[in-house]
């Protein structure tokens, strides 16, 4: 028997289904025998945690709708640095992604 799932799953769950829509977007808009891509995603997401699996799944979920198109490698735990550090490496184009805090969405917009 499978528990409840809690607001904040159902919360996360929407947000990567609405992700996962996004990838198949973009999957979708690239030409056939395109060029396989790398989503390099960093997070304070501690590794293990079930954010973190929620990550994971959503992965396996890109890799497999867009037929293997569309990889991600995630930095769980902070091993990229604080979400400051994350914002600027996607910046420099070291990073692509970043699952953030507020504190690091205000890095990119100083409203929040």
């Amino acid at each position: 028997m499978t528990r409840p799932k809690t607001g904040d799953e159902m919360g996360w769950r929407r947000v990567w289904t609405a992700g996962v829509l996004a990838a198949l977007v973009l999957a979708a808009a690239a030409p056939v025998g395109a060029q396989p891509v790398l989503v390099k995603m960093a997070t304070l997401v501690p590794d293990g945690s079930s954010w973190h699996l929620i990550l994971k799944e959503t992965a396996d979920k890109w890799r497999t709708l867009s037929n293997g198109n569309v990889n991600v490698r995630l930095y769980a735990g902070g091993v990229a640095g604080d979400d400051p550090d994350v914002v600027r490496k996607m910046r420099l184009g070291t990073l692509n992604a970043g699952v953030l805090t507020s504190v690091g969405v205000a890095e990119i917009d100083k409203s929040v």
